[in-house]
């Protein structure tokens, strides 16, 4: 009889703790790119809102879905408009409530700051983010190419007139030397009073 008492008990615990919480397994957000919310034991229509975590604690800024009813799972794209910090998505369905793991919003991206698994299957995926963009990565391709080729220019150009100008001293030189044994043979005027 304690035994059946016992554990009546402990499954109506564990069925009131259990309630709402989310099922999404990867949390890779990115603004502008949806991600697919997916949760489980919900009863009727849930509440989905993005919360701001501050000092203070949550506050609540953007309401994604109220009273939603259509399954578990919703495809939600976040905005571009969102300002840098750390947000939880939270879910309720008027019994419970879950959130998710915190996000971190820095230079227009979302990041999951949950550790990650490091199991051999997920590390397989080799799409590792070097995080440059594909147009800053141009963009820093041809800024490097027409620096080095205005650097080969400059070298050049110093090279160049610095041959110029050797060779201007080196004709100054020859001028003056030929102009000084010229000098020397020419006969000197006697100066010495005789005619």
């Amino acid at each position: 009889m304690l035994f059946s008492t016992t554990f009546i008990i402990l499954t109506l615990a564990n069925g009131y703790r259990a309630g709402i919480h989310f099922t999404t397994k990867i949390w890779e957000i990115e603004q502008g790119k949806t991600l697919i919310l997916m949760w489980a034991d919900a009863i009727g229509g849930v509440d989905i809102d993005l919360a701001n975590l501050t000092t203070r604690g949550l506050r609540q800024i953007n309401e994604i879905a109220k009273d939603y009813a259509d399954g578990n799972t919703l495809t939600w794209t976040p905005g571009f408009n969102l300002a840098p910090g750390d947000y939880v998505l939270c879910i309720s369905d008027g019994r419970s409530t879950d959130e998710s793991p915190k996000l971190s919003v820095s230079r227009g991206t979302l990041q999951n700051n949950a550790p990650r698994e490091t199991s051999d299957e997920s590390s397989g995926s080799g799409n590792e983010d070097d995080g440059l963009t594909p147009s800053a990565a141009a963009g820093i391709g041809v800024g490097s190419t027409l620096g080095g080729i205005l650097l080969l220019g400059l070298v050049a150009f110093l090279v160049y007139h610095g041959r110029q100008n050797r060779s201007k001293l080196e004709n100054q030189e020859t001028g003056e030397r030929d102009k000084g044994k010229r000098k020397q043979k020419e006969p000197q005027p006697n100066t010495h009073g005789v005619f």
